[in-house]
Order: structure tokens, then sequence, then C-alpha cells
């Protein structure tokens, strides 16, 4: 950008914008998203934000001491950050598995029971709606 004006300076800078915006976009990854390496789960403490080109595919990569490198195809680096560990002890880890299994059958056991209930509201409505219709 060696512009002479500040209408050449303008048009540069509106060029180089223009192209950052057609070919690149801002990505993330949330707050509190976890990660296992080995034996050790580490957490995102907040939302992380990267700058990739738009379509690309981007691979995520946690080493052992606990830093994310989120890479392009290629593998250049896109950024880097280093996670914080969660202290849980293995007992602790196998208890909450199996809090996270019972509490998704107990959500698939109310769907029907759900179902049950909507149906035979709007067959009660409807009931009530040609009831209604048949007085007048």
């Amino acid at each position: 950008m060696d512009a002479k004006t500040k209408s050449e300076a303008y048009n540069d800078t509106k060029k180089l914008l223009d192209y950052g915006f057609k070919y690149f976009v801002t990505s993330s990854l949330p707050k509190g998203m976890t990660y296992k390496k080995g034996e050790e789960i580490y957490i995102i403490p907040h939302k992380i934000m990267f700058t990739k080109l738009i379509n690309s595919n981007v691979s995520e990569h946690v080493s052992k001491n606990g830093e994310l490198k989120i890479t392009d195809r290629k593998g250049m680096s896109l950024e880097s950050f280093q996670l914080s560990p969660i202290k849980v002890k293995a007992e602790e880890k196998e208890n909450t598995r199996d809090t996270l299994k019972e509490s998704d059958k107990k959500k698939w056991y109310s769907y029907p029971l759900i179902m049950i209930i909507v149906i035979g509201s709007a067959g009660s409505i409807i009931k009530l709606f040609r009831s209604k219709r048949t007085n007048f």
C-alpha cells in the first residue's frame, strides 16, 4: 500500500477489505467444550475465535500439555490456546457417564407421554368445537 493520495489509499483499503470479507470468515469454539487427551480432560474456559477460509475445514488437536492447536487443511496454525485441565477422579468420571445415560433414558420415556397428552388435548378441543357448532 504505497498510495500517493488519500483516494488511492482509500481504494486500496477498500479492495483489501473486500478481499477479506469475500474469502474469509470468523469461526469460534464455545466456552465449556471439552477435549480428552489420554486420561486428562481439558475444557475451553472461554469462547475462542479464529479466522479461516470460507468453506474450509479445520482440525483441532490437543497436545500432551493441554495446548489446543487449530490448523487448516494444509497444517497452517490458525490459533493455539492453553486449555485448563478438569480435576475429576476416575470414580466421578464413571458416575458422570452413568448419570448422563440415565437422564437420556428419562427423556425418551417422557416423549410418548407428552405425545399422548398433546393428542388427547387436541381431540378434546376438536370435540368441543364440533359440539358448539352443532348447537348453533
